[in-house]
């Protein structure tokens, strides 16, 4: 219940509006320094069709949950949702999961235009193990914390991986990250 809660904490930071953003992006470069860790689990949905790796030394949690799962490293969190994919176009799906997570309180049909070309700035395309992925990332000064969301296609449905990372941490985590990313198969 604590770690559902936690789960949830890091949820509604994200969905906080009006916040500075940078792009940070998954950088593939870095997934050469994953290789170095020793111990990794695998994780598995067969329900949905896909798999990847992480560090042995996060936890699971919400297992339990096909559609959500999550590990979590300390205060640390890499969150997996799976939905059915409305479009099947990833720029534009990481527009619009964007544009939700930054501005939850317009509608829209009212977003400023200043918004939109920011958010059309900030969600890129990258490529891991051979999957496109589109990537943002939003900085919370505030709440010392940063987040990464990418999310891919698996058939018919949307794979969201986010990272909540506190900014001592985010370096690290982000290997890990983008070292997930790279093992992702579907």
């Amino acid at each position: 219940v604590e770690n559902n809660s936690l789960i949830m904490g890091f949820i509604k930071i994200l969905m906080i509006g009006m916040v500075l953003l940078f792009l940070a992006g998954c950088n593939p470069q870095k997934s050469d320094d994953f290789n170095e860790i020793k111990n990794l689990d695998n994780f598995k949905s067969k329900e949905f069709g896909f798999s990847f790796s992480f560090p042995s030394s996060w936890n699971e949690v919400a297992r339990d949950l096909p559609e959500r799962w999550a590990i979590i490293n300390n205060e640390d969190t890499i969150l997996f949702t799976v939905n059915k994919a409305q479009i099947k176009n990833l720029a534009a799906m990481g527009k619009i999961q964007a544009l939700r997570d930054l501005y939850p309180e317009t509608s829209d049909n009212k977003i400023e235009q200043e918004k939109i070309d920011e958010v059309n700035s900030m969600v890129k395309l990258a490529s891991f193990n051979n999957k496109t992925w589109y990537t943002y990332a939003i900085k919370f000064p505030d709440k010392n914390v940063n987040s990464i969301v990418s999310g891919t296609l698996c058939g018919d449905n949307k794979i969201n991986l986010v990272m909540v990372s506190s900014f001592d941490t985010f370096d690290e985590n982000e290997i890990a990250y983008s070292s997930m990313l790279n093992s992702f198969e579907c």
